[in-house]
């Protein structure tokens, strides 16, 4: 089985979470909008860029507890 990913758009912009600043990729596969840290290995998608960013803060809050 073949798999391909088409990436179409790439941004890095930092996610700011309290005090501290973290380099997050958002790329756009097909429909979705994925944000991934490699600082963090973390990841999650969303519908629009908006939410995909919220889904990665909502992410980001779980993931440092």
């Amino acid at each position: 089985m073949k798999m391909s990913v088409r990436i179409k758009r790439k941004k890095e912009k930092p996610v700011s979470h309290g005090a501290q600043n973290l380099p997050v990729l958002f790329l756009k596969e097909d429909k979705m909008f994925v944000a991934y840290s490699p600082a963090l290995d973390l990841s999650t998608c969303g519908k629009t860029f908006e939410e995909a960013k919220k889904n990665f803060g909502q992410a980001m809050d779980i993931f440092l507890v």
